[in-house]
């Protein structure tokens, strides 16, 4: 268990004292009393310190491809930490969050926003700052999609949301949360599906590690739907990054005993989903993206490595 204090604020205390067991079915966990066990107790103070990043933007003009201009530099507020950026046509969409409080509440919490850079012309144009729930993952039209995290009973867990800009504000439409599960990746695909892989949580387990064979699992959602109704859930070996999904399919990056390499899902049927291409990658897989029938792939001292599906 941990408990803290902010200043002279009210104590907030995170965990409890549990006997977890593991099977096919995940961790089954069972509450022990303090007075049952032998236990230790520590506390320290410190100094309160954050650090953040400020992003600053570098805007390179081709509309003259003879004469390409480099324009003046664009730094966000200091106060913003940037998080995600996402480029739509002649726009940036820059993510960034604040620290909040919540009154009666010692925990840490933040607000995350995003904020429109229209650089069609020499000045950039800067649209209102809009709240949203949680870090940006795709915008299409006025539609927003983001990842969040919330106190859970145990641990901090993770909600996916769906929002319609509104003017100056988000209006929300639609959300799934994840409880008591451990989500790894989250991206979506232009066809309205949305794939996250999730797992026990690592705390279920001695040494914070789960056993290899642990059912770490991939949904298909529905993101037309206001609950993220689950077309699909398969088991799905260890894989530790989402490069690109597109219409019908996605590429995975995957690392294990046997070595490196990326993987397809066939999606294009989202209750039935397969892995249907492996490409072993020479040492850790890089980014990868989709161009038409191919996967590029960024190999590092290799080069660029081309797979033909």
């Amino acid at each position: 268990m941990r408990c803290q204090r902010l200043d002279e604020g009210p104590e907030a205390c995170h965990g409890a004292i549990e006997h977890c067991r593991w099977n096919n079915l995940g961790g089954q966990c069972e509450a022990v009393a303090v007075g049952e066990l032998e236990t230790t107790h520590a506390c320290h103070k410190a100094q309160l310190a954050r650090e953040w990043s400020q992003y600053r933007f570098r805007v390179l003009d081709l509309s003259s491809p003879t004469s390409p201009v480099l324009r003046e530099a664009l730094d966000m507020p200091s106060q913003d930490e940037g998080v995600d950026v996402l480029a739509r046509g002649s726009s940036l969409y820059y993510a960034y969050k604040r620290p909040a409080e919540v009154e009666g509440d010692g925990r840490a919490f933040v607000r995350y926003f995003i904020k429109q850079i229209d650089l069609s012309e020499a000045s950039p144009l800067f649209g209102p700052e809009i709240n949203v729930a949680g870090r940006l993952l795709a915008l299409e039209g006025d539609v927003v999609y983001t990842r969040g995290e919330v106190y859970g009973e145990k641990f901090v867990e993770t909600f996916v949301a769906r929002a319609r800009i509104d003017g100056e504000r988000a209006v929300l439409e639609g959300s799934r949360h994840f409880r008591g599960r451990q989500v790894r990746l989250v991206g979506s695909d232009p066809s309205g599906l949305m794939l996250v892989t999730h797992g026990p949580h690592p705390s279920f387990f001695d040494g914070w590690q789960a056993p290899v064979d642990s059912p770490v699992q991939l949904s298909v959602l529905d993101v037309s739907d206001a609950a993220f109704g689950e077309h699909a859930r398969i088991g799905i070996p260890y894989l530790d990054k989402l490069h690109q999904a597109s219409a019908g399919r996605a590429v995975f990056g995957e690392a294990d005993e046997n070595g490196d390499g990326l993987v397809v899902f066939d999606t294009s049927d989202p209750k039935n989903p397969y892995p249907k291409h492996y490409f072993p990658t020479h040492g850790w897989h890089g980014h990868a993206i989709f161009d038409g029938d191919d996967i590029f792939e960024v190999a590092g001292a290799y080069g660029i490595s081309r797979f033909s599906l």
